[in-house]
C-alpha cells in the first residue's frame, strides 16, 4: 500500500470517529486531564489548549492537570 493512500484511509477512520462521537459537556468545577507523550508534555511548557479550554469556558471554574510524559 502507498504512503498517501494508507495516509488518507487513516484519516477518513478518524473523522468518521470524530463525526460520530457524543459532544463533549463540561460543568461547573469540572476536572480535566491531560494524558499523553510528547505533545502532552509539550502542553506543560506552551499550554495554549489550556488557553483555550479557559476562554471557552470563562465561568466554569474548571482545573486542568497535565500529567503528560515524554517516551511514556
Amino acid at each position: 500500500m502507498n504512503r498517501p493512500l494508507a495516509f488518507s484511509i487513516a484519516a477518513l477512520g478518524f473523522l468518521s470517529t470524530a463525526l460520530f462521537a457524543a459532544p463533549l459537556e463540561l460543568h461547573k468545577g469540572d476536572q480535566i486531564a491531560i494524558v499523553g507523550s510528547g505533545f502532552a508534555d509539550r502542553q506543560q511548557h506552551h499550554a495554549w489548549l489550556e488557553a483555550l479550554i479557559h476562554k471557552a469556558y470563562p465561568d466554569f471554574d474548571l482545573t486542568v492537570r497535565n500529567l503528560g510524559f515524554a517516551a511514556d
